[in-house]
This record gives structure tokens, sequence and C-alpha cells, in this order.
């Protein structure tokens, strides 16, 4: 629904409902760690991209233009998943953000913009610790709450150096992001007369972090009505503290084991690539040569 009960001002609401069902399950669950005995196709054990679902989603956006050469506008969202047919792994989900924008013009020449956007996606995830080959006991099933939050802005401007002739745009973006989980037990069951033992509830981990900054500046000339020669700069820096990888010694050979346990003379020779993302710098230059119709 769109809605304009002033010239100047704009809001629009939309609103989505969706059903997702697989019907065939395929695929198969292995039983008890034993890759060679497997039970039939089960749909509560789907991964959550292929499992049944359904999904609400809600956007709201609004937008206001007092003057000709200022734009502001701003934007929320809510979604929410339910895994109806799913007993382990991902039950619900859940993401909401907002943002704000800016744009101004203060002089003819001169356009500068600014804005500033949340994000925030929380889970529900249900597991079982199962010892050996048994099966599911429901004082060992324990529950984890990912939650991955990212705040992010941007600035920059435009300028006309030469009117119709030379302009020179500048830009700035920063992003910050975590990831954080939260876990939770089933305390205290009982089997009949005998207490069913309680192998520990599981404990929180440390919170990852990552930072992203990108600059460009871009400049485009124009060489006649139709040609463009466009030249561009781009930096990024990215980091990234995550407790999983930080620390870890790519070579094996490198690695501390217990006292009188030896190493393979071919484990000595291997290595570790860790599931990370590097810390890295980049510079980036491009041109290109644009005819315009």
């Amino acid at each position: 629904m769109d809605i304009r009960p002033l010239e100047w001002l704009l809001g629009r609401v939309t609103y989505a409902h969706g059903v997702r069902t697989i019907g065939d399950p395929g695929g198969y669950v292995p039983l008890g760690g034993n890759a060679t005995a497997f039970l039939a196709p089960l749909p509560q054990f789907r991964k959550f991209d292929e499992a049944d679902r359904t999904r609400d989603k809600v956007d709201v956006f609004l937008q206001v233009t007092p003057i000709d050469t200022l734009t502001i506008s701003g934007s929320f969202y809510g979604q929410r998943d339910n895994y109806f047919n799913t007993s382990f792994g991902l039950q619900e989900a859940e993401a909401y953000g907002y943002s704000a924008d800016i744009a101004w013009a203060p002089i003819e020449r001169l356009s500068l913009f600014a804005g500033y956007a949340h994000d925030d996606y929380k889970s529900d995830e249900q597991s079982c610790a199962i010892p050996g080959a048994g099966a599911c006991n429901a004082v060992n099933i324990f529950f984890v709450q990912p939650r991955d939050l990212l705040d992010a802005v941007h600035a920059g401007f435009t300028l006309d150096v030469i009117p119709k002739r030379l302009d020179l745009s500048f830009g700035y973006r920063f992003a910050f992001g975590r990831s954080k989980q939260g876990t939770a037990g089933v305390a205290g069951a009982a089997g009949g007369s005998t207490a069913v033992p309680d192998p520990g509830n599981p404990a929180d981990v440390p919170t990852t972090e990552n930072e992203f900054h990108v600059f460009n500046v871009v400049a485009r000339w124009f060489l006649t009505q139709n040609w463009i020669l466009k030249l561009g700069y781009q930096y990024e820096r990215y980091t990234e503290k995550d407790f999983t990888t930080d620390g870890i010694n790519p070579a094996l050979a490198g690695i501390t084991l217990p006292t009188g346990v030896g190493m393979a003379q071919a484990d000595a020779r291997s290595i570790i690539l860790g599931a990370q993302h590097p810390n890295y710098e980049a510079h980036i230059v491009a041109m290109s040569l644009i005819y315009r119709f």
C-alpha cells in the first residue's frame, strides 16, 4: 500500500506471507554415527534450506521532501520464519532492521549524502548430545540462540568541478558486525525411579567481531557529449576477531602434542586450511571509457 497524504510525504507498507513445503523428504540420516547404517528419510531432519517453513515479513518506508534540494527517508522491516516440521536444528528465525538516509544539495554543483543502517538476526536451534551410538535422551537436549548484529554508516558527496565537463564523487562506508551465541540446556530429568545423568549444560561462546572500511573516489571527464572517461580508486580494509580461528597454526608440524604421543611423517607435512576470513587490505584502481548514445 502506497500513500501520499501530502505532496512532500510518501509512505509505503508491504506485507508478505509465504509457505514452503518440500513434500518428498529425500536424503538420508546416519544412524548413531554409523556411516553404513541409515534411517529412512525423515522431514524433521531436513537441512534448514530444504525444510518446510512459513515466513511473514513486513516492510515500512517513509520519505519526506520538505524542499526540492532535501530528501529524508527511513525504513523498517521485520521477518519471522517458522520451521514447523523440524525436530532438530533450526526451529525459528527472526530478523529486523531499520535505516535512515539523507540527501541534500546546498548548492547546484554540490550534492551531499549520508545514511545509517542496523540489522539484527536471531534464531533458535535445538540439538541433542548423543554419546556413542545411542538415541537422544530428553535430558541431553540443548538449545542454541545465535544472534548476528550489523551496523553500517556511509557518507559522501558529488561535486561538479567544471559543469558539464568534470565531476568528482567521494564516498566512505564503515560496517561493524558482531556474532553472539547463547545456549541453554534441559536440566534435571528423571527416568522412572532412577535419575537420568545430566552431562552438563552447554556454555556460551565468546563474541566474534568484524570491521569493514571502504573508501572510494571517482572522477568523470566528459570528453565530448557522447564520450566519457571514468577513473576510480577504492581502498578496502577488513579485520576480524574470531576465537575459533585466531591463533590457528596452519602447519600440523608446529602443533605441540601430549607427552608420549608422536606425529606421523605424513601428518607433519600437512597443513590446516581454517574456515576463516583473513584480515586484508586492498587497493583497487579502475578506468573505463564510456560511449553514451
